[in-house]
């Protein structure tokens, strides 16, 4: 066995990558003498201090340590961290204790308690930004031998958020369903992945940009919590960047794009594109009537109307 620490501390939101750190630490105990000297432990659900504590000073009956694991440890009660606190000051030696949480503060004395018995007790494992989540999921489609173009892995998370585990779960569903060496576009996701996040205002502004009326109306159904007047703010400084990447585009200046707007080229990388569905005139015109918009947004009740009403103009075909 190799030279385990007494405690880890496993600690992120990812939730993922959290999962494969105990399943590392699982494959530790055989498969024989995991009925035995494997305990799982949820702190979602009431814990008996009493079963915890048995469990972690009992002794290996098969193997060579015992493995206890708890998990959601940003669930636990006060008590049960005051107990895990007094148990790491003298650990079992024959014991492994793995508390997975996606957060706890390293003031608290829990965090300390485990940075006590080892520097690497702790496992820092955060997920990725959400800009960077579609490449990340790009490259789990790949370990499953799928490919992912890019539209389809910003479908993919702008319905799923940042979970690892779902999107995960999502591609094998996926592989499952199209096989091996299949190439998931963005109609497959929307055909087969149900939305579970909600709608964030860019994937809005997004299919405004697309000049995609019916996306953008599906979208907006969808939304809950944002206002016309916000949406609408958003609205308009996307149509001023197009503007401007359309006025470069003119003048053989594309390439200047991030430098004038002083955005990062990640953030740009589709404007070129979506200054194409717009003429001048149009993006000029869609500055214009937002004017009367706001007013209207700030001064009568049916805000959806009048923000639809200016969609629809904005979005309709010459």
């Amino acid at each position: 066995m190799a030279d385990l620490l007494a405690a880890y501390l496993i600690v992120g939101d990812d939730e993922l990558r959290q999962q494969k750190a105990l399943e590392k630490l699982k494959s530790y105990i055989p498969e024989k003498a995991q009925d035995f000297d494997l305990n799982r432990f949820d702190a979602t659900e009431a814990l008996d201090i009493d079963e915890l504590s048995a469990s972690l000073n009992a002794f290996p009956l098969m193997a060579d340590k015992r493995l206890v694991i708890i998990e959601h440890g940003e669930k636990l009660s006060k008590e049960i961290q005051e107990a895990l606190i007094v148990y790491l000051k003298n650990p079992l030696e024959t014991t492994i204790l793995a508390l997975a949480s996606l957060k706890l503060a390293k003031n608290t004395r829990l965090y300390k308690a485990f940075q006590a018995i080892s520097a690497s007790s702790i496992v820092e494992l955060q997920s990725k930004k959400a800009w960077q989540m579609p490449q990340y999921a790009q490259k789990l489609a790949a370990s499953l031998s799928l490919t992912l173009d890019s539209f389809a892995a910003q479908e993919l998370v702008s319905r799923l958020g940042t979970s690892t585990i779902l999107i995960e779960s999502e591609l094998k569903k996926l592989q499952l369903m199209y096989g091996e060496g299949q190439t998931i576009t963005k109609k497959i996701i929307e055909e087969q992945v149900a939305r579970v996040e909600e709608v964030k205002p860019w994937d809005f502004t997004a299919a405004l940009s697309e000049r995609n009326l019916i996306k953008a109306l599906d979208l907006y159904q969808q939304m809950r919590t944002q206002s016309e007047l916000v949406l609408l703010s958003m609205s308009l400084s996307r149509i001023r960047e197009l503007m401007v990447a359309k006025a470069l585009e003119q003048r053989a200046q594309a390439h200047r794009l991030a430098e004038v707007l002083g955005m990062q080229a990640w953030q740009i990388k589709n404007h070129q594109a979506w200054q194409a569905n717009f003429t001048m005139e149009e993006l000029t015109e869609a500055l214009v009537s937002a004017a009367d918009c706001e007013q209207k947004l700030k001064s009568q009740a049916d805000k959806s109307s009048i923000f639809l009403d200016w969609l629809l103009n904005v979005l309709r075909e010459a």
